[in-house]
């Protein structure tokens, strides 16, 4: 999982490079946002949250592949 939360914020980083921020900036603005992912991140853990909300989402994400994508194809 956390090469998952380690892929999102590098995304996240190469989209403020793109924008008109200058190194430091960027610097900074990643700083910031790696310790408030890593303090969430042990955060739910240590209160048992993590599993809970990474059950939700595979399930959300199945049910949106397998059932609802299947009916928006349908309707078009």
């Amino acid at each position: 999982m956390e090469l998952l939360i380690g892929a999102a914020v590098s995304l996240i980083v190469q989209g403020l490079k793109q924008k008109a921020t200058s190194q430091w900036q960027t610097l900074g603005i990643l700083l910031v946002l790696s310790i408030a992912t890593a303090g969430l991140y042990c955060t739910l853990i240590a209160v048992g949250y993590w599993e809970t909300i990474a059950n939700i989402l595979v399930t959300a994400g199945a049910f949106y592949a397998f059932v609802l994508q299947r009916f928006e194809s349908k309707a078009e």
